[in-house]
C-alpha cells in the first residue's frame, strides 16, 4: 500500500517532523522524512487500516497538531482513490494509481448540468426541474447514478443518454409532460441557491453547481420565469459567467382585460389633474406588455390622452403615462406600453399614472386592454386616484418555461471565457496606496480592466487596461495559475470613487463581471480617513449620479423626474464590512414615511440588499435606521426585548457605525426588517403567511401636498382590495394580491360581530394582548393599538392561519405617563374590550409590572450587558427606569380590580356542591396574575372570562359519589399559582364518555373508501371497562 502527499505551488515543503497517521488518537503515526517540491508528490509506503469503505488519514505535527485530514472514500473493486485536481480533496475511486505523478482516475465528466429551473412564477415547486446534456460522442449509462446534495433522486436501472442527448428530471411528472423526462426527484430546488451534485454508481463525483440567482447568477431565474441555461456545455458550470436565463420574452399572448365600475370619486385634492387619474401598479419585479388601452365613461371613445400610448418625462400626467420610483423603467415600444418595475408599487411615488380629467362623480367607467406576462410578477393593479375604481389583473404565464428536454436556444458556437473571483485590494485605499485588481479567467484569450473615475454626470469615458498572468507584470504572482492580476496608481485623490469591471473574451464570446456592468460596475472609495473600530462599520459606495437622483434631484429635469422623494428604487452600491469584506452590486435607497423621509442624499434612514449570490450573514435585506445616534436609541431596542420576554417575535437589531464614500461614520442602527428573513427565522415556511405593513392612508396631489387617514380595522362596506391596500399593503404573497382574509378580519372585528370561539380561531389573542401592552407600556401612540393606524405590521402566519400584530418603528414614544394603554380606532376598541381579551391584556399588564419595569432584576442585567457592549452609547438607564416607575400608577388603576383579588372558587358555598349532572361547570374570581384556570386531570375543561375577573370552568367530567376537584390557576409558563380543593357530590351513575379518532379525519368521503375509527381515548368515569359495537 502506498500513498502520496502534494503540495501546491509556489513553494517547497519540508516534511522532516511530520507524521502520518490513520487512528484518531494518532497511536499508529509513521514519522516522514524528506520534502516535497512546489507542484511535487511524496509516496510512502505504508499499510493503514480502513474503516469499511473509508480510510482516514490525519498529517500532524511533532506536537500533535492536525496540518490536514480527510477521509477517502474505496470501493471495490476498484482499489485506489485518487484526488482529482491534484490537491482538491475531492477522491475518486479509480481501477488506476499513478504513484508519484499527477492524478488521472477513472471518472465520467461528459454529463453536465445544463438548465435548472429553480424557482418557478409564485413558488410553484411541481415547474422545477433538472436537465443533463451528454457532451461525449457515446451513449452514457446512468444506472444507479444519483444526486446526493440538493435533492434526492437515483436513476432507474437502464437509464442512458445517447451522445448529445439530454434527460429531464422533473420535480413532479404528473404536472409535466417534458420530453425525454425520468421519474421525479424528492424534496425541493432552493430558491435561494444550493449545491446540487451529481455521483456515478461509483460514487465518483459526476458533475457538481452550486446555483444561485441574482448578482452575477440570471437574476430572472429567481421566480420572475426564466431557467437558469448553460452557455455552452464546454464551460465551466460552476461559474455564474458559464449561465445566462432563459429568453422567455415572446412565449405568452395577449389578453383581453375589462374593468367596469362606477367612479364614485369618494375624496379630491386640488385640481381636476391633481385627484382625476388613473394609476397603474405593479406588485413586484414585474415586464408587462399592454396594447389597446381605453378608458371610456358612460359608453363614451377613448378618454386617456395619447390613446393611452404616450408616456410622459416632464413630471405631469397630463399628456401620458407618468411612470416613476420603482416603475420608472417603463416604456412605450411598438406600439406597446411596456410596465417594467424593479419592485412595489404604492399610491405615492412608485406607479404610473395619467390625468383624466373628464371623468365625474357616477360616472360608469369601463377600461380595456390587451396584456401579456413577459417577466416577473403576473399581477397588475388598477385604481383611480381616489380607489373608487379599479381591479387587479392575473395574468397567464406560460408552461412551457425554459427548453427542458431541448438544446438552449442561447447556446454559444464556442465556449466563452468563465471568470469568477472579481476583487480589488486594500478594501479602501489611503492615497498613497496602489489598488490591485485580480479574477480568475478560464479560456480567455485576453482579459481586461474597465475603469474610470466617478464623475457627477455619470458619463465619464471607461478605460481599458490589459490584466496580466504571467506571474511579473503589474503585480501578478504566479505565472499560469488562472488568476489575472492589474495594480492601478492613478486614481490617488482623496474621496475619489473609482468604478470597474472585467471583460474577457475568446473566440466563443465574452464574460463580464460584474455580470450587470457596465450599468452597474464594482467601485472602490479612496478615504484618507481614520474611523473608530470598537462598533461595526459598514461603509456603502454609491455613485455621485446615483446619489443625486436619491436627493432633491430626481424629481427634476435631469432625471426625467424619475425619482421623488418618496421614490423606493434602489441603487447600485458596494458595500464593505468592517473595511474588509466586499460585496458588490448590492443595493441602496432611502427609506422613510412621508413624515420622516429625508428630501437630501444622505441615507440617514435606509434599506439595502446585498446581490443573492453573496448574501450578507446570510441576510437578503436589512435596514439602517439613524435613532441610535440621539436620545431615542433605545426605544425601539427594549421595546424588542420586552417583546422577547413574552415569547412574541421581535426583530434582531445591532448598533453600527455607518459611512457613506468617504463620509463620516455615524452611530446608527442595523435592523431586521420585517420581511422574508424575519418570517422563515420565526416560523417555519413563515414567507408564505400574510404579511401586511400598515401605514396611512395616502392621497397626493401632483405637487405631493397630501392627506391621510388612519389605518383601522373597519369594514368599508365592499370587499374590493383597492378600497384597503393602500394603507394594509402586502408584504409576502404579492402576487396574489388576496385581501379576502384580512377583508374578513374587518367584517368580523369592525362590525363588532364575532363570538369568542371564532375569534380565538382567527387570532392569537395572547400575541395581540402582549404587543398592545408593551407597546402601551412605553406610550406608543404613533400605533394601531393606540391612536394612529400605522408603524406596525400585521401578520396571518402560515403555521396556523392566526392573526397577530408586529412591531415596528416605535420612536416616538415613552411621552406621557399617564396615557391610555389602548386607543379607540375602529375596530381595535371592538377586539379589546372583550372581557377574555381585557382578561389578558390585564396579565401582560401585570406581568410587566411584576417581572419587567420597575426593581425587575433581568431588566437591570440587560442594561448592563447593552452597556459592557460599548462604551460608545449611553442606554439611558435612568431615564426609562424613572418612566417605568411614573407608569406604575396608571399600569394599577388600568388593571383595576384585578390587581388584588385571590384566587377562589365561587360555586355552591365556596367548597363544595351537589349534583345529578355527568358533567359541571364552577364559577369563580381571579386577579390579574393568573394565565389560565384548569382542573387537575381534566385538560379538556374549558375555562372563559365574563369579565377581567370573573370565569366559569365548564366542561368538567364526573363520577358517582364524591369528586375532590383540584382546581389551579396557572402563569403563562404553566406554573401554578393557586390551588382551590373543591368537592362535587354526584348522585346516579355516570355515563360512559365517548371520544373518536378517525382517520381520515372527515366521515365525508367516498363510498368504498376504508377508514378507521380509534375509541381508545373513550373512558367510564366510573372506572368500569367498555364494550363497543357498530
Amino acid at each position: 500500500a502506498w500513498i502520496d502527499l502534494y503540495t501546491p505551488p509556489p513553494p517547497a515543503i519540508s516534511t522532516a517532523g511530520l507524521f502520518l497517521a490513520s487512528s484518531p488518537d494518532f497511536s499508529d503515526k509513521v514519522s516522514l522524512s524528506g520534502g516535497i517540491t512546489a507542484n511535487g508528490f511524496f509516496s510512502i509506503t505504508e499499510a493503514f487500516a480502513a474503516d469499511g469503505e473509508e480510510l482516514t488519514l490525519f498529517l500532524v505535527s511533532g506536537t500533535d497538531t492536525i496540518i490536514d485530514a480527510v477521509a477517502v472514500p474505496f470501493k471495490s473493486p476498484r482499489n485506489y482513490a485518487a484526488a482529482y485536481p491534484d490537491g482538491s480533496g475531492e477522491f475518486y475511486a479509480s481501477a488506476i494509481g499513478t504513484k508519484g505523478s499527477p492524478n488521472n482516475p477513472n471518472r465520467v465528466d461528459s454529463i453536465v448540468i445544463n438548465e435548472l429551473m429553480v424557482d418557478p412564477p409564485s413558488e410553484h415547486r411541481d415547474g422545477e426541474f433538472i436537465e443533463l446534456f451528454n457532451k461525449s460522442g457515446s451513449t452514457i449509462d446512468l444506472s444507479g447514478w444519483r444526486f446526493t446534495d440538493g435533492v434526492d433522486f437515483t436513476f432507474p436501472a437502464g437509464t442512458s443518454v445517447p451522445a448529445g442527448g439530454y434527460l429531464v428530471i422533473p420535480a413532479n411528472e404528473d404536472y409535466t409532460n417534458y420530453p425525454n423526462s425520468v421519474g421525479q426527484f424528492s424534496g425541493s430546488l432552493s430558491n435561494s441557491g444550493e449545491l446540487l451534485r451529481l455521483v456515478d454508481s461509483w460514487d465518483n463525483l459526476a458533475d457538481e453547481v452550486y446555483y444561485h440567482t441574482g448578482g452575477d447568477w440570471p437574476e430572472l431565474a429567481g421566480g420572475q420565469g426564466s431557467s437558469l441555461e448553460l452557455r455552452h456545455p464546454d464551460m465551466d458550470n460552476s461559474t455564474a459567467s458559464a449561465w445566462t436565463a432563459s429568453d422567455e420574452s415572446d412565449k405568452s399572448t395577449f389578453e383581453e382585460f375589462t374593468i367596469a365600475e362606477q367612479y364614485q370619486e369618494i375624496t379630491r385634492r386640488g385640481g381636476a389633474s391633481d385627484y382625476k387619474e388613473l394609476h397603474l401598479q405593479a406588485v413586484g419585479d414585474t415586464h408587462i406588455a399592454m396594447k389597446d388601452l381605453s378608458l371610456s365613461r358612460n359608453g363614451s371613445g377613448n378618454i386617456l390622452p395619447g390613446g393611452g400610448l404616450a408616456l410622459a418625462r416632464n413630471g405631469s400626467a397630463n399628456d401620458g403615462w407618468l411612470c416613476q420610483g420603482t416603475h420608472h423603467a417603463s416604456k412605450i415600444t411598438n406600439g406597446e406600453f411596456h410596465l417594467i418595475s424593479s419592485g412595489h408599487g404604492d399610491v405615492k411615488a412608485n406607479r404610473c399614472e395619467i390625468d383624466v380629467t373628464s371623468i365625474q362623480d357616477n360616472n360608469n367607467l369601463n377600461f380595456t386592454f390587451e396584456a401579456r406576462w413577459i417577466s416577473g410578477k403576473p399581477t397588475l393593479n388598477v385604481q383611480t386616484w381616489d380607489r373608487s375604481f379599479g381591479g387587479t389583473i392575473h395574468l397567464n404565464v406560460p408552461k412551457n418555461l425554459g427548453t427542458p428536454g431541448a438544446a438552449n436556444p442561447g447556446i454559444l458556437d464556442n465556449p466563452a471565457p468563465t471568470i469568477s473571483g472579481l476583487i480589488h485590494s486594500p478594501p479602501i485605499p489611503r492615497s498613497s496606496d496602489p489598488v490591485r485588481i485580480t479574477i480568475e479567467a478560464k479560456n480567455a484569450d485576453t482579459v481586461n480592466l474597465r475603469h474610470r473615475l466617478d464623475t457627477n454626470a455619470g458619463n465619464g469615458t471607461w478605460n481599458s487596461s490589459p490584466m496580466f498572468d504571467d506571474g511579473v507584470s503589474s503585480g501578478d504572482e504566479i505565472a499560469d495559475d488562472g488568476v489575472y492580476t492589474i495594480t492601478l496608481t492613478n486614481y490617488q485623490s482623496d474621496n475619489s470613487i473609482v468604478q470597474f469591471y472585467v471583460q474577457a473574451t475568446s473566440a466563443g464570446g465574452t464574460s463580464i463581471q460584474p455580470a450587470l456592468a457596465p450599468e452597474k460596475p464594482a467601485m472602490w472609495v479612496v478615504d484618507n480617513s481614520t474611523h473608530p473600530t470598537d462598533l461595526r462599520l459598514q461603509r456603502f459606495i454609491i455613485s455621485a449620479r446615483d446619489r443625486s437622483a436619491s436627493g432633491g434631484a430626481g424629481d427634476s429635469a435631469t432625471f426625467d423626474y424619475d425619482f421623488p422623494k418618496l421614490s423606493n428604487q434602489y441603487f447600485n452600491a458596494t458595500f464593505i464590512s468592517n473595511e474588509k469584506d466586499i460585496i458588490y452590486n448590492c443595493e441602496m435607497r432611502k427609506s422613510g414615511s412621508p413624515w420622516t423621509r429625508s428630501g437630501s442624499a444622505d441615507f440617514a434612514r435606509m434599506k439595502w440588499k446585498p446581490p443573492g449570490d453573496r448574501k450578507f450573514r446570510g441576510y437578503t435585506k436589512r435596514a439602517i435606521d439613524n435613532d441610535a445616534g440621539g436620545g431615542r436609541a433605545y426605544h425601539n431596542r427594549i421595546i424588542r426585548y420586552w417583546l422577547y420576554l413574552f415569547g412574541h417575535a421581535a426583530n434582531e437589531n445591532e448598533f453600527v457605525r455607518v459611512i457613506i464614500n468617504g463620509g463620516s461614520a455615524s452611530l446608527r442602527e442595523d435592523v431586521e426588517p420585517n420581511a422574508n428573513d424575519f418570517l422563515k427565522r420565526n416560523w417555519e415556511d413563515g414567507h408564505k403567511g400574510e404579511l401586511y405593513r400598515i401605514d396611512d392612508e395616502w392621497w397626493f396631489d401632483d405637487g405631493w401636498g397630501r392627506q391621510n387617514r388612519n389605518a383601522t380595522w373597519e369594514y368599508k362596506n365592499t370587499t374590493e382590495p383597492e378600497r384597503y391596500s393602500s394603507e394594509w399593503i402586502k408584504r409576502s404573497r404579492e402576487a396574489e394580491h388576496d385581501y379576502s382574509s384580512f377583508i374578513s378580519w374587518t367584517q368580523m372585528v369592525g362590525r363588532n360581530n364575532f363570538t369568542r370561539e371564532e375569534i380565538e380561531r382567527t387570532a392569537d389573542i395572547d400575541m395581540m394582548a402582549a404587543n398592545a401592552v408593551v407597546r402601551g407600556w412605553c406610550d406608543d401612540w404613533d400605533t394601531l393599538t393606540r391612536n394612529r393606524g400605522k408603524n406596525g405590521y400585521f401578520l396571518r402566519r402560515v403555521t396556523d392561519g392566526k392573526w397577530m400584530l408586529v412591531q415596528w418603528d416605535s420612536d416616538l414614544t415613552f411621552g406621557s405617563s399617564n396615557a391610555d394603554f389602548i386607543g379607540n380606532l375602529s375596530g381595535v376598541r371592538n377586539f379589546f374590550e372583550k372581557p377574555y381579551i381585557k382578561q389578558r391584556v390585564n396579565h401582560y399588564l401585570n406581568e410587566m409590572v411584576q417581572k419587567y419595569t420597575v426593581n425587575s432584576t433581568r431588566l437591570a442585567a440587560w442594561f448592563r450587558c447593552e452597556e459592557d457592549a460599548s462604551p460608545s452609547y449611553s442606554s439611558n438607564e435612568s431615564t426609562y427606569n424613572s418612566w417605568n416607575r411614573n407608569r406604575l400608577s396608571k399600569a394599577n388603576s388600568t388593571i383595576g380590580s384585578a390587581l388584588n383579588i385571590d384566587f377562589n372558587v365561587t360555586s355552591g358555598n365556596g367548597s363544595s356542591l351537589s349534583t345529578s349532572s355527568d358533567t359541571i361547570s364552577l364559577q369563580g374570581r381571579s386577579g390579574a396574575d393568573v394565565f389560565a384556570i384548569r382542573v387537575t386531570g381534566q385538560p379538556w375543561a374549558e375555562y372563559e372570562f365574563s369579565n377581567t375577573t370573573t370565569w366559569t370552568l365548564s366542561g368538567i367530567q364526573l363520577r358517582q359519589g364524591a369528586n375532590i376537584l383540584e382546581v389551579q390557576s396557572v402563569d403563562q409558563e404553566g406554573n401554578v399559582t393557586a390551588t382551590e380543593n373543591f368537592t362535587v357530590t354526584k348522585s346516579g351513575n355516570a355515563a360512559p364518555v365517548l371520544v373518536l379518532d378517525a382517520d381520515p379525519g372527515s366521515f365525508r368521503i367516498p363510498i368504498n373508501t376504508t377508514f378507521e375509527i380509534d375509541g381508545n381515548e373513550s373512558y367510564d368515569p366510573e372506572g368500569t371497562s367498555l364494550d363497543f359495537s357498530f
